[in-house]
């Protein structure tokens, strides 16, 4: 069966919509199709998965420690908390990073580790529509989105059933620009050595973290 791409980008046009600049920068998972919004009347997000943007590494580390989980210094520079102090529906740890000792990004992923081989892809395909649904809900329809798999391995997504397709070559992806701000859902291959099965995570980047982005850039 051939592949079939589905591609739905479009505009939020209302009348209360506030057109806002967008910061020039290069985020990690913006989509490669479909058109982008600028800004919007929803309110930027203070915060993710109990953390807030603006915190301190200090208060990071408090938080993550007071929600008994435990803390990882990446290679990358950024700073992992094994699991997240405010439920997202599903099992997460936390990759946070810091912008002139400001959190300025912070990237929520599905711990894989934590599902069983019988339930994997159900699991996942039952967190990628747990996920969509409460951006959705707080930051309303996305700017763009994407995705790209055979029709059998789209309907089994959307349906709740199986993720597996998107452990090899299938991929989903939206965008939403709120306040400023730049956030992304993905569900794809997972680049990590030795890791079995898709991966699936919501990034979300502030003003401070595309300025960098685009000052390393140029």
């Amino acid at each position: 069966m051939s592949t079939r791409t589905l591609l739905l980008a479009f505009c939020i046009c209302a009348s209360s919509a506030i057109a806002q600049p967008r910061v020039d920068g290069t985020p990690h998972f913006e989509p490669e199709e479909g058109q982008i919004v600028q800004g919007s009347a929803i309110p930027a997000p203070e915060g993710f998965a109990g953390i807030e943007f603006g915190w301190s590494e200090r208060r990071f580390r408090r938080a993550c420690r007071r929600a008994d989980f435990e803390l990882v210094e990446r290679e990358d520079g950024r700073l992992r908390c094994t699991g997240a102090p405010e439920s997202l529906g599903y099992p997460t740890y936390l990759d946070v990073r810091f912008c002139d000792a400001q959190l300025c990004e912070l990237e929520a992923t599905l711990d894989g580790r934590e599902l069983s081989d019988k339930v994997h892809y159900a699991a996942y395909a039952r967190a990628y529509s747990q996920a969509l649904m409460n951006l959705r809900a707080q930051f309303g329809a996305e700017a763009a989105r994407s995705i790209r798999a055979e029709d059998e391995c789209t309907a089994a997504l959307l349906g709740g059933t199986s993720a597996q397709c998107f452990a090899s070559e299938g991929r989903a992806r939206h965008f939403w620009v709120v306040g400023d701000h730049e956030i992304a859902l993905k569900l794809e291959r997972s680049q990590r050595r030795h890791h079995i099965g898709p991966e699936l995570s919501v990034v979300i980047q502030t003003p401070a973290r595309l300025a960098a982005l685009s000052a390393t850039s140029d």
